[in-house]
């Protein structure tokens, strides 16, 4: 007795992945469905699986206020900028104040890639 094959997998190929199967398939008398199903449940096969890297619970937290960081980052340089504009500090403050931040931005960023 025939089984009923009620659960439906789909997946779409670009033209380069589907090349090493097209010679196979069309010297095969399978359907596509039937070719790539013996593929997919062949035993003999050797399938590598990468899962994604897991990041800590407190990552998102982490990215949360680094977020909030580089937002306050940037009104503070707004700030270094009209300041500077309107001559209230001079030109020498506004540079050192203006690498300070660049400065903190670098820091959280590698703090982020590194948690």
């Amino acid at each position: 007795m025939k089984k009923n094959k009620g659960v439906v997998v789909s997946f779409r190929l670009t033209e380069e992945e589907f090349e090493p199967f097209k010679e196979l398939l069309d010297k095969s008398d399978k359907t596509k469905s039937e070719f790539f199903r013996d593929i997919f449940l062949s035993k003999e096969k050797n399938i590598n699986i990468t899962f994604n890297e897991l990041k800590p619970f407190d990552y998102y937290n982490i990215l949360r206020v680094v977020n909030k960081s580089g937002n306050n980052l940037n009104q503070i340089a707004k700030s270094f900028n009209s300041a500077n504009k309107s001559n209230v500090i001079s030109e020498r403050i506004y540079l050192k104040g203006i690498n300070l931040l660049i400065s903190i931005n670098s820091y959280l960023k590698r703090a982020l890639n590194d948690s």
